[in-house]
């Protein structure tokens, strides 16, 4: 077979695609042992306690520092809420037990209201 020009025919080129999955894990596990594994990673101590303070309040406490954003200067603000992440890295990390806020009721209508009340503080700085 002849080379072609750019041209006229081009040959058949043929290009491999491989597809490789690295799963860091077991292929299959059952439902309890993802549990497990899920609670040894993230700290579920017994019962419903979690060890550290649970990642998603950082969420809820960072959201409420940036109500007093306006108080404060930019350079001042700048190190409460780099002291206030460290706190909570430090606190994540520690061994008090804190208990999980899902299951009961009141915990639920708790962060909902939280949750429409800072929607609406934001939403009313914004007009």
């Amino acid at each position: 077979m002849k080379k072609s020009s750019l041209i006229g025919n081009m040959e058949e080129k043929i290009v491999y695609i491989v597809h490789c999955v690295d799963t860091e894990g077991p292929l299959y596990e059952s439902l309890e042992a993802t549990g497990e594994r899920i609670f040894n990673t993230f700290g579920l101590s017994s019962g419903s306690n979690y060890t550290g303070l649970a990642l998603d309040s950082n969420n809820i406490i960072i959201v409420f520092i940036f109500l007093f954003e306006a108080f404060f200067s930019t350079g001042v603000f700048t190190i409460i809420l780099y002291l206030s992440c460290l706190m909570l890295a430090a606190l994540n990390v520690s061994q008090i037990k804190t208990p999980k806020l899902n299951g009961n009721p009141v915990n639920v209508y708790i962060l909902a209201f939280y949750t429409l009340g800072i929607t609406g503080i934001y939403g009313w700085k914004l007009l």
